[in-house]
């Protein structure tokens, strides 16, 4: 599956990225869609997501889950060598 990103908000004091999907696979199943990592204190990523689905049938994106442990792994390996 692919989608096209943007960063809509970068937020140094609370440590929060939010994504926006533009386009892309993903609003077949959704009208919007958009997640936050927010690095919290203690070392670990929360993942919040705010979507709407573009019909009864769309599935809840749970599936979306692995991709976040994924993305929050290298992005932990990223880290640690700077």
């Amino acid at each position: 599956m692919t989608a096209n990103v943007k960063i809509e908000a970068l937020g140094n004091e609370n440590k929060l990225i939010t994504f926006a999907i533009l386009e892309g696979e993903i609003l077949n199943l959704y009208t919007s869609f958009k997640a936050d990592l927010q690095v919290m204190d203690a070392g670990y990523a929360k993942w919040s997501i705010e979507y709407e689905k573009a019909n009864e049938s769309a599935p809840d994106p749970e599936v979306y889950r692995n991709f976040a442990v994924m993305m929050s792994k290298g992005l932990d390996a990223y880290l640690s060598r700077a």
